[in-house]
């Protein structure tokens, strides 16, 4: 008969409406601890996915310049990026620089117009307002 009053022991303790709100509480506590993890996770999880497109990107910018230093390592790579850079030629070239139209209009006065302030003067200019 003992070792069934000491079940029903237990069963009073966990049914008991103090031990239910204990249990309630603490999962309550917990769940905040629970949503901060969830929160940290996601943030860890952001930085990893820009990171490793970040890495993508470096690796790609690693592959074209080795390109351009196997361009510039043998001598018509280089004699290339010379002649792009500097104007020079060889024995017998000739260098010919091709000017575009990037000349900006001046704005025109017309001569009247400028003598005609020139002879009114200073006073005479403030007067006509």
């Amino acid at each position: 008969m003992g070792l069934l009053s000491k079940k029903s022991w237990w069963h009073q303790i966990l049914n008991s409406r103090l031990t239910i709100v204990v249990l309630f509480i603490a999962a309550f506590t917990l769940s905040f601890a629970v949503y901060d993890r969830y929160v940290v996770e996601q943030n860890v999880r952001e930085r990893r996915n820009s990171t490793e497109m970040e890495l993508q990107q470096l690796k790609v910018r690693q592959v074209e310049l080795e390109d351009r230093v196997d361009y510039l390592s043998n001598e018509q790579g280089l004699e290339a990026e010379i002649r792009r850079h500097f104007d020079v030629s060889k024995e017998g070239e000739q260098v010919v620089v091709i000017m575009g139209n990037t000349a900006t209009p001046t704005p025109t006065v017309r001569r009247e117009e400028q003598e005609e302030d020139e002879a009114n003067g200073f006073w005479q200019n403030l007067i006509s307002w």
